[in-house]
């Protein structure tokens, strides 16, 4: 959440409690020969230092701590220092491997955030900063203007493309010319292909790449070309020998040069088809964890992951019985969980970067009514697993028993959520179960789990009942709300509504959707959840439909800083509830005469782009003014029907795809401020040099 009021003064004392991140001390200095130097020397030596050693300059005397607050350094600290663990974590990340956001910095107005952006540890605190700076002018802006700064798509053909979260790196996929192109952004909005990769007969290895920040990718490498009989009766296809290369890793070096560094046969990869000479990889299929350090595959009777060793080279860290296709990494990529059904194992990243077996969830342990009914050889097991985002606990729901092997629905009477938690030993253990029993026997329920952003919260969800689970200090999971009964919806149909619970950056709010319904949930000053505010909304029960829009459902969404709320009714009008002061909810409508059929927030929650059901090739940007008003601030223009729109992180930019005569088309739109102009509509046949390419 990027606080919108000024940040609070602090004391000198308590900067390092405040701040987690800034150690106590981090910097020594003595004390009297520090106090007689003189103001802008005082200045000038801390230009040079780090913020944390800034922090415990400001420690050594109330003179020092001044002479910080009127150069701004103390407020950086202490705004960096009030944000969650989580929004910490997102500008670290934000400022990884993202040399335009670092030129941004280095080059802003403000001397404060270009002189301290030199240092790279103070990436994440300035960047934080600098997107508070960057709400304030955007919410004071009357309106805003949208300037073009890269198309692709004229002359690369876009079968599919890839954008990793940060907007710094880009893959392009041409199946016409079968080649993945890799594109970095520059300055000022400039993109640079980097690297071209010949790509021939593996077009799902596509899915694997891309999202990470790291500066390795890994592509399968095609088998050598087969003879072909020219009176063969049936084609021949080419397949890989044991001695065969089939998967190779290409590497961004320091100076951004890609270079092929390695190449794996499959004898190295499936040590078990040494004694084979054609085997058949053409669907070769592998998951790359989320920070890019490991790599997962099977075949039929292994599983294998690959990881680094000193050297950089790859190798196989893991070799663990085939158990189940169904595989996901933890967020921190230091775990994962195969299998989704009746038997989930837990595999745990060593510190010498091999795997080892760390638990295992049996679905059947739990289900022992089920099994005393001899239904349990039936019942698949779990429906649905998720990691809570900081990779120590880990939930799953069963909440269908499905059918029989003759097709037949199979009735039951108790429904359950377990959640594990990784112990101090590296294991993972049941943590809480909770038992849903219903009156009358059915094949489903409606039941879900989600954690909240910063991973001490859990609610439990259905169509009637709400829970609410906390992490104590301790590491335990206790129950703080227990089957809330949910009041009736009003909603009418053969179909279970559709639910979902949102929470706001910093987990102090979420929100409850059912059909036609929200409540707001928040934390109040004592640490307890209370529903502050419930309202409903008209919403259609017909859940497909073969006509009008490709978007039929309707839209819920909670700003990323908890304070409004969008929803679109059965007509795709959108209605706005904004929370003012003294958690006081006031309705909005700010485009009354408009039919929205997708809706984006950005990062920081004070812009939504919408796309309008009737003119798919625009896109209307709404911004929330410092009254806390929503009102139109200004237009985007596209070529085509829109297909995806999404806000950089910093929201200096949003990038638009969409579709111009059988053409995919992706674009860098730059956000600027107007001022004293009104909303205009930016057309492709202007004078834009952009559209020209």
């Amino acid at each position: 959440m990027l606080i919108t009021a000024a940040p609070k003064e602090i004391c000198p004392s308590s900067l390092c409690e405040t701040n987690p991140v800034i150690p106590d001390q981090s910097a020594q200095f003595h004390s009297r020969s520090i106090t007689m130097l003189p103001t802008e020397l005082l200045f000038h030596i801390a230009s040079h230092l780090s913020l944390k050693d800034v922090s415990s300059l400001a420690m050594v005397s109330r003179r020092l701590h001044l002479v910080m607050c009127e150069h701004g350094l103390i407020r950086i600290l202490q705004y960096y220092g009030n944000l969650s663990k989580n929004e910490q974590q997102f500008y670290q990340n934000l400022s990884i491997a993202n040399p335009p956001l670092i030129h941004h910095l280095q080059t802003s107005k403000m001397s404060i955030i270009a002189r301290h952006s030199q240092c790279t540890d103070n990436l994440p605190a300035i960047c934080a900063y600098h997107a508070y700076h960057l709400r304030n002018e955007t919410t004071n802006a009357k309106s805003l203007d949208f300037v073009l700064n890269k198309l692709f798509g004229r002359e690369e053909h876009i079968s599919d493309c890839s954008l990793n979260s940060n907007h710094s790196r880009l893959i392009i996929k041409d199946d016409g010319n079968f080649q993945l192109s890799i594109w970095t952004a520059g300055n000022n909005g400039s993109w640079n292909r980097e690297f071209t990769i010949e790509l021939l007969r593996f077009p799902d290895c596509f899915e694997k790449m891309g999202k990470s920040h790291v500066d390795t990718i890994a592509i399968p490498v095609d088998p050598p070309f087969a003879d072909a009989d020219a009176d063969a009766d049936e084609p021949v296809y080419s397949k890989h020998g044991a001695k065969d290369d089939l998967l190779a890793f290409i590497q961004r070096d320091e100076s951004g040069s890609w270079n092929e560094t390695q190449r794996m046969t499959v004898e190295a990869l499936f040590s078990n088809t040494c004694g084979r000479q054609d085997t058949n990889f053409r669907n070769f299929s592998y998951k790359v964890s989320p920070d890019g350090k490991s790599l997962i595959y099977s075949n039929r009777d292994r599983f294998f992951i690959l990881g680094q060793e000193l050297d950089g080279q790859w190798a196989i860290k893991g070799d663990f019985p085939s158990w189940n296709r169904d595989k996901q990494f933890s967020p921190d990529s230091n775990h994962i969980a195969i299998g989704e059904s009746s038997t989930i194992r837990f595999l745990g990243k060593q510190k010498d970067g091999s795997w080892i077996a760390t638990g295992i969830l049996k679905y059947a342990f739990y289900a022992a009514t089920l099994t005393e009914a001899r239904m349990d050889e039936e019942i698949v097991g779990f429906n649905t697993t998720a990691f809570s985002p900081d990779s120590r606990h880990f939930v799953a729901c069963f909440d269908d028993a499905q059918e029989d092997y003759a097709d037949m629905p199979i009735y039951v009477e108790d429904f359950f959520v377990v959640v594990f938690s990784l112990g101090d030993d590296g294991q993972w253990s049941e943590a809480i179960t909770m038992t849903k029993h219903q009156l009358h026997s059915t094949q489903e329920m409606l039941l879900n789990a989600t954690f909240s952003p910063d991973s001490r919260y859990l609610v439990i969800y259905g169509e009637h009942g709400l829970d609410v689970c906390h992490l104590t200090d301790d590491n335990r999971w206790e129950t703080e709300l227990q089957y809330y009964q949910l009041p009736p919806t009003g909603f009418e149909s053969c179909l279970e509504p559709e639910s979902m619970v949102r929470f706001n950056t910093c987990s102090s709010t979420f929100v409850l959707f059912l059909e036609g319904d929200a409540m707001v949930w928040q934390l109040n000053d004592s640490g307890v959840w209370e529903c502050q505010h419930r309202f409903t909304y008209p919403t259609s029960s017909i859940k497909y439909r073969f006509y009008g829009p490709p978007n039929a459902y309707t839209i819920q969404q909670l700003s990323p800083d908890g304070n409004t709320i969008v929803f679109t009714d059965s007509r795709w009008r959108l209605n706005m509830w904004v929370q003012k002061q003294h958690g006081e909810w006031t309705r909005q409508t700010p485009a009354p005469g408009l039919q929205f059929c997708d809706l984006v927030f950005n990062q920081g929650g004070y812009l939504l782009a919408g796309l309008p059901v009737d003119d798919r090739s625009c896109l209307i940007v709404l911004g929330i003014t410092p009254d806390g008003i929503w009102q139109e601030k200004g237009r985007l223009q596209a070529e085509g029907n829109i297909i995806h729109f999404d806000f950089s992180p910093c929201s200096h930019s949003i990038a638009v795809s969409y579709r111009v005569r059988n053409q995919n088309i992706l674009s860098f739109w730059q956000i600027e401020w107007e001022p004293g102009k009104q909303p205009e509509m930016n057309s492709p046949h202007s004078q834009n040099p952009a559209f020209a390419s």
